[in-house]
């Protein structure tokens, strides 16, 4: 649960500074890749919430959707985002 809502925590920082800076260089993949993002907390939000219950187990879950969040994502949406972001810098837009 700890590791869990750490991981929450942290992911909501990153997000949010991911976020500002897309919507500042107007990335064209901007509402996608949010709605990406909410999804992954609402099931981390969601996952939590079960363990707060008595009679939930861990189960491979959690750990299979973030290794798919993190396999698929980034390596995916955000190397995408990065790219766009680093012709922006090339071309001296970067603000």
């Amino acid at each position: 649960r700890t590791m869990l809502k750490e991981f929450e925590a942290c992911a909501l920082e990153h997000f949010a500074l991911e976020e500002e800076l897309m919507l500042a260089q107007e990335y064209q993949n901007y509402e996608l890749h949010c709605g990406i993002h909410r999804n992954l907390i609402r099931k981390v939000s969601s996952t939590l919430e079960k363990l707060e219950s008595d009679d939930y187990e861990f189960s491979t879950e959690v750990p299979k959707v973030l290794s798919d969040w993190m396999i698929h994502h980034i390596r995916g949406e955000d190397r995408q985002m990065i790219a766009f972001l680093q012709e922006q810098t090339c071309l001296g837009q970067l603000a």
